[in-house]
């Protein structure tokens, strides 16, 4: 019924009847076997029923009654008794219990019926018998007295003159004088009990005071019983009276001694005094809560030592103490260990005092014992969690702690072993991270016991414990049957385990585990103990985890990670910190980071320390750094630091490299001939002065002096462009949208050019303050730029796949093209015989790898049995392996082409490649390049560690000297031209070392771009006969090319990606395979070739990509349809292979066309032993099928096939397992049919069910234990009401004892009290009075609901003359006047009927407003169902929010000096009228009066039940 966990066993096989229904509708829409049984409907039947089709019509009402805001009820919903009719009529009582669930998408509710009707009979039964035992009580004959009810004569024999201590002669004798003769205290009471007698509800039977005409107070007990006339009106009440005083004296006395000891919550024990020594003093006497605390009945220890509560652990000091007391005869308080009946440890606090005789002779012991487990577990815990702290605060790793640990829980509870299980750091599984063994069993259990270190989340008792979150205890018969290393444990001698998960958070983080050889009931309190404390555990094994992971962290991170002063010392530092400056950590920590700073980067420092004393809180800046080696390194610093700690945390990255790099990219810029723009948009209304980087002049053509507007700037630009670049620039002004143009200039000296210009927008705040961009002469790229032509075709896959044993199971139609072999012809078949030349080639090395490490691979591959290049991609699929693959001949073709013209274009690259050197600041030569030799002809030898000058005298005239100084001088880049032997163009850039050169022999600069065009050309002629999307990327990641495949497939046009930064454009694809493996490629200089999804376009690409000297190259295709294809069938697979493994059912598959079976895991276990997952047909019949039903499936299977309307197939027979044992099982299939009804395959499971006889025979004796309980119930409920009745006569007597001696006290003392002490005894005894009130309702309201034997025909005009002659008196008080409306004749139980209707009466006329005569009016309303009686008063009226509170036991809604009464009168009618099935209400006004109504049923068959 549950989406989560699955609960349909305890439904379907409850022996109670179940089903769900939907409470919109009533609709049952699910029904267990019970149910069937019992009702008599079979399943088909039931559902088409709603549950108002099993009840009677006149029972509908009460349905819908109970089902009012079932919408938002929540948990169980105890509907009540209702009574439900069989399909044969038979009626029935059920007890109905219920809950919500969610069933087939529906807001239901799932019921559990009980039937009730036979323990309703019983109940009347019974009742019947305490009747009669009753009745065959005689009344006994001491003082007679009769009350004549019509003439209210009452009537004393003498022996009742005698005991009221009056004279017959002299005295005249009435019901009132005998009334007020009564006890205050006990009017009240004796005024119900002679009520219930008179009424016929019971018999007299009741104890009370009286007072004599002399003051004295004596007890008497009165027994009398109703006579009526033939008409079976009351007319006379007869009884007899017995004085009892010193009977209630002694009875008094003893049981408040009693009292004292049997109701104490202390344990007392009495020995006799002697012997001392062995076996020690008899114990003759122990109370109740001896029992209780111990377990021992008094039967059980009296005539016995206690010193069998005393065990192996029981304090030896504290006894020897004890004893030496006893000895002595000395009293003695002593705390030890005990144990109880069952075995259970725990520890009492106890009391000796010796007891002496009238001569001083001692004679007993006697104990006051308690139990203070409690009080010693909190201090243990207390203790306990110290010492965890302790542990826990030590400056010692994790695996430490957890074995310290460990040893403090073993030696608490004395266990054998204790273990802490965590999960991985991967969290995959759990680990055992420290164990300890205290004993011999502990190490024999580790010796015999598998080395597991790890086991899954849901295995063993830590898996167990993880999946539930809940403490499990395991005995004997759990650890055989659950626990991993039960072998071990039973050799061990290992009796329980207990798991206790360790929390933190509410979040799980470990399992702590001991194990112990005591029986599984000792440790029962020590699961409750370490239950306590699993958070506390939890959160300091969370705590240590995490200091443990972050130390790790700190010291294996490769980045500085430091603390440090506000003033910039160092005050602590990493590993790494301390191996990149190549000091110790000594020599660090307390010097300030200027000690190690660059001379030329100190300010930086300084200034960044002097932000600090301002208040700024992060710091991000880059400074030098000078190790022990005198090494420089570059550092990235990203620092925060904290005031209030007064310390600074702080990180740095060695940018060292990276530093270079940048140094590198604007040389190539330099080379590249890109320059950079800006413009300050917040003096934009001042100056709108634009400024251009040389770069941006050199391209011009115009003068370092010149300062063009942004105007001005506008002029240099064709007309179109012009237009183009002035929308481009407002739009980047006013909306901060970047643009990237292709355009047109015409430079101050007349040349057109085409330069490509980027512009970007700079915000702070919102606001944009300025804009700026790059500047690029690409005229030469521009006039080589030919068109690209689109590549069409797309290449199909082939597809085949093997399983574990190398057999084809599948080959598809592009597969039999290329291989030119039918599937037929391979099908079943190995391909290492089918296929013989691919054996021992890289293609098996490959097939084998990859279902071994079940991780697919692509590859390409020459196959020598057709000499044709194929590209495969090869996936692990069910052991075995599936493979994609596709001739790629013509590919390998283009690619060698592309190589070869590739390699051309080096070779032109190199021959016009620039000559390279580098120089220190002192002008030492410390690189000189190939080119370089060609051109000068000083070979690399000569140079390299010489003085540039030293080797050219010659060129110290030169420009170049001049130059090369000023670059070092000013840290300024410089382009010349310098003759020497040749023109050379040389570029000049300074570097963190010295300088790097650039130069080359311009004479040939034109000659060489011509070729360089050429090469291009030649290039993209070959780019464009391929099929694949195609593009190149620079080292600095900007697109250089894009195909027209390219723009078909990413939907991206050239013109607007080429020159653009790859990552830029497409950034979502940075945590992508894409990103990784082109920058693996870059890094490696190797190809890399894989698959990767692209989320953004949804679509699959197959991507190869060649780095090569200038960046990379790319190809790729979609294979989106391909992939999905892929994808599906994996996970088709994939989940077939989940169901066979996570079922307990056998799975077949059955490819009926080819005769193909393949079979699930399951198989393997209901035939016992390793099966072929995939073999022929008529293989699969040679299995384990029985003999003797072989035919009978094979015939059933037959026909089944043949019959095309048939979709389902179902047989149940026999199989032989393994072991010889006969198995039954039930296979079930279903049947795949082609558009013809021919059946092409079938799929289906196989079932065990064997167990059901089993199952069947422990559903019958769950049924005799519930019967059993049921009767065990009965007998309870029994004993309950004794226990009340009981127990509310016993509440009473300490109350009669405090009124008595009060009275006392106020007649002895009356003279001597002043006023105050008399309003104090008078509050004493009206509370007294009070509580006895509540004591006698409880009673009432106990008894209430316990109908009569049977039903009467009920005069309602008799019942309310009959009150009115009972209430007499109470009536001619308040002036009452009842008036009846020809009340009808009802057919109820007389009893609660009568004792409901005087309740009423009895409210109408006590609540009455001051001054105002009750006036109340009786009577009845006929419905088709019921009969519905009011009474309706004139009296003070109700709240309408107190309506529902008033039938609430004890709710009063006045005070008690105004009107009686405890309160519990309406909840008592409310209860009686609900037993018979009625219903109760009120409406009132306040001022004007309230009238009641009630509800009887007309059907008698109705409240006949109720007696059931």
């Amino acid at each position: 019924m549950s989406n989560k966990l699955d609960y349909s066993t305890l439904f379907y096989l409850n022996p109670f009847p179940n089903w769900v229904y939907d409470i919109d509708t009533f609709e049952i829409l699910d029904v267990n076997q019970a149910a069937i049984d019992l009702y008599g409907y079979n399943k088909a039947e039931f559902l088409t029923l709603t549950i108002k089709e099993l009840r009677p019509k006149e029972e509908i009402p009460k349905l819908m009654a109970v089902h009012e805001g079932i919408h938002t009820h929540k948990g169980n919903k105890h509907f009540g008794t209702f009574t439900h009719q069989k399909k044969d009529g038979t009626i029935l009582l059920v007890e109905t219990n219920g809950h919500r669930v969610d069933f087939q998408g529906k807001n239901c509710f799932m019921v559990v019926c009980q039937d009730v009707t036979v323990l309703q009979k019983q109940l009347l039964e019974l009742q019947e018998s305490e009747k009669k035992l009753k009745a065959a009580s005689e009344i006994a004959k001491i003082g007679y007295w009769r009350l004549d009810l019509i003439t209210n004569l009452l009537y004393w024999s003498d022996k009742v003159f005698e005991i009221w201590d009056i004279e017959r002669e002299n005295s005249e004798i009435s019901y009132d004088f005998f009334f007020n003769s009564i006890h205050s205290d006990d009017r009240a009471l004796f005024e119900r009990e002679q009520e219930a007698a008179v009424s016929g509800l019971k018999e007299l039977n009741f104890t009370h005071r009286i007072i004599l005409p002399n003051g004295d107070i004596k007890w008497v007990h009165e027994m009398g019983r109703l006579n009526k006339n033939s008409e079976g009106k009351p007319i006379t009440f007869e009884g007899t009276v017995q004085d009892i005083t010193l009977q209630k004296k002694e009875e008094q006395y003893l049981k408040l001694l009693e009292s004292v000891i049997t109701h104490t919550n202390d344990a007392v024990l009495i020995t006799e005094a002697e012997p001392q020594d062995e076996p020690g003093p008899r114990i003759i006497y122990v109370n109740e809560a001896f029992t209780r605390m111990t377990g021992y009945t008094a039967d059980e220890v009296i005539g016995k030592s206690p010193r069998i509560l005393q065990g192996p652990k029981s304090d030896k000091n504290e006894l020897a103490r004890l004893g030496k007391a006893l000895r002595n005869w000395e009293s003695c308080e002593v705390t030890t260990l005990n144990y109880k009946k069952n075995g259970e440890e725990f520890w009492i606090n106890f009391t000796v005092s010796p007891v002496a005789d009238e001569k001083g002779r001692y004679t007993h012991w006697i104990a006051i014992e308690r139990d203070v487990t409690a009080a010693k577990n909190e201090d243990f815990k207390r203790d306990f969690l110290a010492n965890i702290s302790t542990v826990f605060n030590d400056g010692i790793d994790l695996n430490m702690s957890l074995e310290r640990l460990c040893e403090l829980i073993v030696n608490y509870g004395d266990f054998s072993l204790c273990e802490i299980w965590l999960p991985t750091i991967h969290e995959k599984a759990l680990k055992l991270l420290s164990r300890v063994e205290m004993d011999a069993a502990a190490k024999k259990f580790y010796t015999y016991s598998e080395n597991i270190e790890e086991i899954g989340f849901d295995k063993g008792l830590p898996g167990k414990v993880w999946k539930t979150k809940e403490s499990i205890l395991w005995g004997d018969i759990d650890i055989e049957g659950f626990f991993i290393r039960n072998d071990a444990a039973k050799k061990a001698g290992l009796k329980s385990v207990l798991g206790i998960p360790l929390t933190h958070q509410e979040r799980i983080v470990g399992v702590l585990v001991v194990g112990t050889k005591e029986d599984v009931y000792k440790m029962e309190g020590y699961q409750s103990i370490l239950t306590e404390m699993e958070s506390f555990i939890g959160a300091k094994i969370n705590r240590k985890r995490l200091e443990s992971d972050l130390h790790h962290l700190f010291d294996t991170l490769p980045d500085i990670i430091c603390i440090a002063d506000l003033n910039g010392h160092f005050l602590k530092i990493n590993k790494a910190g301390c191996e990149l400056l190549g000091y110790e950590e000594h020599e660090i920590v307390g010097y300030p980071f200027e000690n190690f700073t660059h001379p030329l980067d100190k300010a930086i420092f300084n200034n960044e320390v002097k932000k600090i004393k301002k208040g700024e809180t992060i710091l991000n800046f880059e400074t030098r750094y000078i190790t022990k080696k005198s090494d420089v390194i570059w550092l990235s610093w990203h620092c925060n630091p904290i005031k209030e700690e007064g310390v600074i945390y702080a990180t740095a990255k060695n940018i060292t490299e990276e530093k270079k790099l940048r140094e590198l990219v604007a040389d190539a810029s330099q080379l590249a001939k890109i320059g950079s723009w800006e413009l300050d948009l917040v003096s934009l209304d001042k100056t709108d002065t634009i400024y251009w980087s040389p770069m941006v002049r050199e391209i011009l053509e115009v003068d370092d002096n010149y300062n063009p507007s942004l105007t001005e700037g506008f002029e240099f630009y064709k007309e179109e462009s012009k237009c183009r670049i002035e929308k481009a620039v407002g739009t980047l002004i006013n909306e901060g949208t970047g643009f990237d143009e292709e355009l047109q200039i015409i430079t101050k000296t007349g040349k057109e050019k085409w330069i490509r210009c980027i512009g970007k927008s700079q915000q702070v705040q919102g606001k944009r303050t300025k804009i700026s961009g790059s500047f690029q002469d690409i005229n030469s790229l521009k006039t080589t730029e030919v068109q690209l032509k689109e590549i069409l075709g797309s290449i199909s896959d082939a597809f085949y796949a093997l399983d574990e044993h190398w057999n084809f199971t599948y080959f598809n139609k592009e597969a039999e093209n290329l291989l030119n072999r039918k599937s037929s012809e391979v099908l079943g078949k190995n391909i290492w015989k089918e296929f013989e030349p691919a054996k021992g080639t890289e293609l098996e090395r490959v097939y084998r790898k990859v279902a071994k490490t079940g991780k697919p691979l692509s590859f390409e591959y020459l196959y020598p049995g057709d000499n044709n290049w194929y590209e495969l991609n090869v996936y692990p699929s069910s052991g075995g392996v599936s493979s994609y693959f596709k001739n790629i001949n013509e590919r390998k073709k283009v690619t060698l082409e592309l190589q070869k013209a590739y390699e051309e274009k080096n070779q032109i690259l190199e021959s016009i490649g620039d000559a390279f050197f580098t120089m220190n600041r002192d002008f030492t030569v410390t690189y000189w390049n190939k080119t370089a030799e060609k051109l000068i002809g000083v070979k690399r030898e000569a140079l390299l560690g010489k003085n540039l000058w030293d080797v050219f005298p010659d060129a110290v005239k030169l420009p170049s000297y001049t130059n090369y100084h000023n670059v070092i001088e000013t840290g300024k880049p410089i382009l010349f031209e310098d003759y020497y032997g040749v023109w050379l163009e040389v570029n000049a850039y300074p570097s963190a070392d010295g300088i790097s050169v650039f130069f080359r022999d311009i004479t040939h600069k034109k000659e060489a771009d011509e070729r360089l065009i050429k090469a291009y050309e030649e290039k993209n002629q070959i780019l464009e006969s391929i099929g694949d999307a195609f593009f190149a990327a620079d080292k600095d990641w900007i697109v250089t090319y894009w195909n027209k495949e390219a723009e078909h497939v990413l939907g991206r046009k050239k013109d607007v990606i080429l020159g653009k930064n790859l990552w830029e454009e497409y950034a979502d694809a940075i945590d992508s395979d894409f990103y990784r493996q082109y920058h693996q490629a870059v890094a490696t200089g190797k190809t890399v070739s894989f698959e990767e999804h692209y989320p953004t376009l949804n679509k699959w690409f197959e991507v190869t990509a060649y780095p090569n000297s200038k960046g990379l190259s790319v190809y790729f295709k979609d294979i989106t349809l391909r992939k999905e294809t892929d994808i599906r069938i994996l996970q088709a697979n994939e989940r077939f292979e989940k169901v066979t493994k996570a079922t307990t059912d056998a799975i077949w598959d059955w490819d009926i066309e080819n005769d193909v079976f393949y079979r699930g895991d399951g198989f393997e276990k209901l035939f016992g032993y390793d099966v072929k997952k995939a073999l022929k047909g008529d293989e699969f019949w040679e299995d384990s099928f029985h003999p003797k039903d072989l035919t009978g499936i094979q015939t059933s299977l037959h026909e089944c096939l043949q019959d095309s309307s048939m979709e389902h197939w179902r047989y149940e027979y026999r199989i032989i397992h393994k072991s010889g044992e006969e198995k039954t099982v039930i296979d079930k299939g279903v049947v795949i049919r082609n558009k013809t009804g021919k059946a092409i395959r079938m799929v289906g499971a196989i079932t065990d069910i064997t167990h059901r006889v089993v199952y069947e025979k422990e559903v019958l004796e769950l049924n005799k234990i519930l019967k059993k309980h049921i009767k065990e119930l009965e007998i309870s409920n029994e004993e309950l009401e004794q226990f009340a009745f009981i127990a509310s006569h016993d509440l009473q007597e300490p109350l009669r004892m405090i009124s008595s001696f009060l009275n006392q006290i106020q007649r002895k003392y009356r003279d001597q009290l002043d006023d105050k002490a008399h309003q104090y005894i008078n509050f004493a005894t009206d509370g007294a009075k009070r509580m006895k009130q509540i004591i006698l309702d409880l009673l009432d309201y106990s008894k209430a609901g316990k109908l009569a034997d049977h039903l009467e025909v009920i005069n309602l005009n008799e019942l309310i003359e009959d009150y009115g002659i009972l209430r007499r008196r109470l009536i001619q008080q308040k002036k009452a006047t009842i008036l009846v409306n020809n009340l009808p004749n009802i057919t109820c139980f007389r009893a609660p009927l009568l004792q409901t209707v005087h309740c009423l009466l009895d409210n109408a006329i006590k609540y009455s407003r001051e001054n105002v005569p009750p006036t109340i009016k009786v009577s009845a309303l006929e419905t088709e169902a019921y009969w519905q009686i009011s009474i309706e008063d004139n009296g003070i009226g109700i709240d309408s929010q107190f309506f529902d509170k008033i039938f609430i036991i004890f709710q009063r809604l006045h005070n008690r000096d105004k009107y009686e009464g405890t309160g519990i009168g309406l909840s008592i009618a409310k209860k009686l009228i609900e037993y018979w099935g009625g219903k109760i209400w009120v409406e009132s006004e306040l001022d004007k009066g309230s009238t009641f109504y009630f509800t009887i049923d007309k059907n008698e068959e109705h409240l006949s039940m109720k007696l059931q």
